[in-house]
């Protein structure tokens, strides 16, 4: 399937926020072995969260005016488009589809706990874009986001971690749902709303006075926490040195951080990797979201132990999580070759079950390298003075 201008940047957009691994764009099926099916232009999907994506751009060479555009193909055939994408994955459960690196994964729309509709339109006249519907809600009560081409971007711009487009998302829903007459605000309105207050619909037009200088706060701090391309070069490293299974569970993780919770985990690194455990066997900066139930081991070993990074990356995450009671953990070892820095990974998920060893380790553990922080839901927090 051949991609339009406005499909091909919607999808760069949607890679840079969901990264590769979780946005799929080559969405064509065919069933029965002769029927073929087109999902949504765009499905982003991380663990229990799918966002689907429909997408439409008025060409200069058509003859119909913005308004039969706008019923035809965006209110009336795109919105049709995303209620048979929904209906298509209900009916078959399970579909196989592939991601951004062409790798397939099996979704099973029953696993999905948040699912959001999105149309995206793209026309010249602006004029048109400041009176269109921002939502619909159809019969059986399915709620469609509708954004402007431009206002999409401008979003993804500033809300750059797929857990808080998912949580802007609801936002957005819940502000649209609860007053009637919000249709007719800009799209900004809602952006500077989430930012300062999104725990509250209420309408407050004050708001909207603090967005740039919030934005202009996210851009000069984005280095703080932006951990893109950190993580787009972890898919070589950890093929290389795990099972290649892993490297979707390590990086799905990372993923579904918001943005506080990765600025920690890129100090925390920076840390480990600028410190020199001569005195003792192990420098560890250890951290857990209790949100997302997964915790983080990070270390770096003194020369001498080196060689035994493999017992690290699975004795010190496996006495964090026991610890902490966590369904999951990640380990990672920083090993320094001159000028360069080798990762080794580790990944470990099941329930907790009350292990002797484990707590006679637990307790040793504590004493030399302390109890790790624990993070509540951080959001946002010094984007507001």
């Amino acid at each position: 399937m051949l991609l339009n201008q406005s499909e091909q940047e919607i999808t760069q957009i949607n890679q840079n926020v969901f990264f590769k691994e979780f946005t799929f764009d080559k969405n064509d099926f065919i069933i029965d072995n002769r029927n073929k099916v087109e999902l949504a232009d765009n499905v982003l999907w991380l663990d229990d969260l799918m966002i689907i994506i429909q997408i439409k751009e008025k060409s200069s060479k058509g003859n119909s005016s913005v308004d039969d555009w706008l019923k035809n193909k965006v209110f009336k055939k795109a919105k049709n488009q995303i209620k048979s994408t929904l209906r298509y994955l209900y009916e078959h459960k399970t579909i196989s589809i592939a991601n951004g690196h062409n790798d397939n994964h099996i979704l099973d729309i029953r696993n999905i706990v948040s699912v959001h509709s999105v149309v995206i339109y793209k026309i010249d006249d602006w004029r048109k874009e400041a009176a269109i519907a921002k939502k619909h809600i159809t019969k059986d009560n399915c709620f469609i986001h509708f954004f402007s081409f431009d206002d999409y971007i401008h979003i993804c711009r500033y809300i750059i971690t797929p857990v808080e487009l998912g949580q802007y998302l609801v936002f957005r829903e819940e502000m649209l749902r609860s007053n009637t007459n919000m249709d007719e605000l800009p799209e900004q309105y809602f952006l500077a709303h989430y930012f300062q207050n999104p725990t509250n619909p209420t309408f407050n037009i004050l708001y909207i006075c603090n967005l740039d200088k919030i934005c202009k706060k996210i851009i000069s701090r984005e280095d703080e926490f932006y951990l893109g391309s950190f993580i787009s070069h972890m898919r070589d490293t950890l093929y290389a040195y795990g099972d290649e299974k892993d490297y979707y569970f390590i990086i799905r993780e990372l993923a579904k951080l918001n943005r506080e919770e990765m600025k920690l985990f890129k100090e925390r690194l920076l840390a480990v990797m600028n410190e020199e455990p001569k005195s003792l066997p192990v420098a560890m900066k250890r951290f857990a979201s209790l949100r997302t139930q997964c915790g983080f081991v990070l270390m770096k070993l003194n020369k001498k132990v080196e060689e035994t990074w493999s017992r690290a990356l699975v004795n010190f995450p496996s006495e964090f999580k026991y610890k902490w009671k966590l369904n999951k953990c990640i380990g990672l070892v920083v090993l320094k070759d001159n000028d360069y820095f080798d990762f080794r990974w580790s990944y470990m998920e099941d329930e907790w079950k009350y292990n002797e060893e484990l707590e006679k380790r637990v307790e040793e553990d504590i004493e030399i390298n302390g109890k790790g922080k624990i993070l509540e839901n951080m959001i946002y927090r010094d984007l507001i003075d």
